[in-house]
């Protein structure tokens, strides 16, 4: 009997390891043993509630995407192990005041819903390391945003966002920062702050200028302010020598700094509907870039023939305004 109780307590582990691996996908089959459940996938299956979902004390994974919820369930604090939520596309207004309970939350996808607020205490999620908002109806982010201090990726595009939490740039730990299709004027003068950013994704706003801090992103690969009303390019931008994308097409640019030959990573430039008239010649020294466009802006075809000379290997998008 105690060799059978041995053996008992040493394939244990297992059986749970072999339990965590299996996926639910009937929220119905998963009610007759909800203990045993780890996983639940019931996406796109047209549901509008979600009855019994605090019996689910040890679910860690839930996808609850394209249905038809207007709310989550009052019961859903009871999900203490949850760590990864995709509740994304559905018609979800509001979060529960509670939702900040789930401390065990890493990532958490509320795309394309009906959010216009976030609860304060969504920044008591401590572990949160992602963090999707695109595609609500959100215009502020709350004042206390930077507390959370894991998160890695913060995706808020495609929202009513008009300005950013000051706290924000408090995030250290910040890698990917997306806030396209926003209402945005200004940006936080501190934004150098977020060293780690790798991706700052500034697209379809109403910015006028960008901070000077920016050139502290030295981690930065990917930097998209196309379709704003900036009128220069801060004039040190070569300090950013790992920038492989820098997008700036629809702005009111009138010239280039000539420090962007500086920038030996960069594989993709765009600048096109501009009112640039000259190109630095520095431009000729970039050679590991691939796209180059240039449309849109009145510049001659003699300095456009002269810059595909130079670099042979980079496809140069141009025509003549």
């Amino acid at each position: 009997m105690r060799k059978l109780s041995l053996l008992f307590i040493c394939f244990l582990p297992f059986e749970i390891i072999a339990q965590r691996d299996i996926t639910y996908t009937s929220l119905e089959k998963a009610l007759d043993q909800p203990e045993k459940v780890y996983a639940l996938d019931i996406s796109n299956q047209n549901i509008s509630e979600l009855p019994g979902m605090g019996q689910f004390i040890n679910l860690e994974r839930l996808n609850i995407s394209s249905n038809r919820l207007s709310k989550l369930p009052e019961d859903f604090v009871k999900l203490s192990n949850l760590t990864d939520l995709n509740a994304s596309n559905n018609q979800i207004a509001s979060l529960p005041a509670s939702f900040s309970d789930l401390n065990k939350l890493e990532a958490i996808d509320l795309r394309v819903n009906r959010l216009t607020t976030l609860p304060e205490g969504i920044v008591k999620l401590s572990k949160l390391s992602v963090l999707d908002l695109g595609y609500n109806q959100l215009s502020a982010l709350p004042d206390s945003f930077g507390e959370l201090q894991s998160l890695k990726w913060l995706f808020a595009g495609n929202n009513a966002l008009n300005s950013l939490p000051s706290s924000l740039t408090s995030i250290k730990s910040l890698e990917r920062l997306w806030l396209d299709y926003n209402q945005l004027t200004t940006l936080p003068a501190d934004i150098g702050q977020l060293k780690r950013l790798t991706e700052l994704m500034l697209f379809h706003n109403d910015l006028e200028a960008m901070p000077e801090s920016v050139l502290d992103i030295k981690a930065l690969e990917l930097l998209n302010f196309s379709n704003n009303q900036i009128k220069s390019i801060p004039e040190n931008i070569g300090q950013l020598s790992r920038i492989k994308e820098l997008k700036a097409s629809s702005n009111q640019l009138t010239s280039i700094p000539l420090s962007i030959g500086n920038l030996d990573s960069l594989e993709t430039f765009e600048i096109g509907e501009n009112q640039i008239e000259t190109l630095p010649t520095t431009l000729s020294q970039l050679f590991q870039l691939r796209n180059l466009t240039l449309s849109g802006n009145p510049i001659s075809e003699e300095r456009v023939k002269k810059l595909r000379d130079d670099l042979p290997g980079c496809y140069i998008y141009f025509v003549n305004k």
